[in-house]
């Protein structure tokens, strides 16, 4: 990383970097050279950002899409109702990934088919549909209204 950082264009160059040393570093700082040299040359380098469907954290959901934090904040407790029903974590249940990503954008239509098939497209496995998509149906259709989440200040000024 040291070489990588000063981008040294000659062996002593790369001896002089500071990170650059140990037993090997004289031996074998040709070598390094020559891929700091094709590393220097090459066009053809990975996105230094990759692009993502992700959604954004949920403690910024109320301000950003309330309607998308209520349909979390009534679907989180549903389904973790179940999973204890079920004698399961919750994340095994269904992955609170894949619960985000069906809340902050669900289907067009809200009805157990595109639940259903929503999930199925974000990877949740047929038992995971079959008891959780009626309850995820149910609560996006008529969330809670949504309570926001009081703030610690116990101890803060």
């Amino acid at each position: 990383m040291a070489a990588a950082r000063a981008m040294p264009t000659t062996v002593p160059q790369l001896l002089g970097t500071p990170g650059f040393h140990g037993r090997a570093a004289q031996k074998e700082a040709p070598r390094w050279m020559r891929c700091i040299s094709a590393g220097r040359s090459t066009r053809d380098l990975p996105p230094l950002h990759i692009p993502t469907h992700a959604p954004p954290p949920p403690r910024v959901w109320a301000k950003n899409d309330p309607a998308a934090a209520a349909r979390l904040q009534t679907a989180k407790p549903r389904l973790a109702a179940v999973a204890e029903k079920l004698n399961l974590p919750v994340e095994n249940l269904l992955t609170p990934d894949t619960l985000r990503r069906v809340a902050w954008r669900p289907p067009a239509t809200i009805d157990l088919d595109s639940i259903s098939a929503a999930l199925r497209d974000l990877g949740a496995r047929e038992w995971q549909i079959e008891q959780t998509a009626a309850v995820i149906t149910v609560a996006f259709l008529d969330p809670d209204p949504l309570v926001e989440k009081e703030k610690d200040t116990a101890g803060t000024r």
